[in-house]
């Protein structure tokens, strides 16, 4: 499976280095936005990993949801 990051994703994750280095955790940011990147990259490999995400299952392309974290990836 090839993982894709759209713009909004990439944003998404630049948002939560950003937010956490406003607050001075420059590298508790980093920590996070590895964690969900790493997390992400797990569907490369195994693409039905995690739950179906309902909100875009009329899509049909098997959309699926992890949570790392806070953070909810789709």
């Amino acid at each position: 499976m090839r993982v894709l990051f759209t713009g909004p994703a990439k944003k998404a994750l630049d948002n939560i280095y950003e937010h956490h280095l406003r607050k001075g955790y420059g590298k508790t940011g980093r920590k996070a936005r590895a964690k969900v990147l790493k997390k992400t990259m797990l569907l490369k490999d195994h693409p039905r990993m995690g739950k179906i995400e309902a909100q875009l299952e009329e899509l049909g392309q098997g959309h699926r949801s992890l949570i790392e974290g806070k953070y909810k990836i789709i």
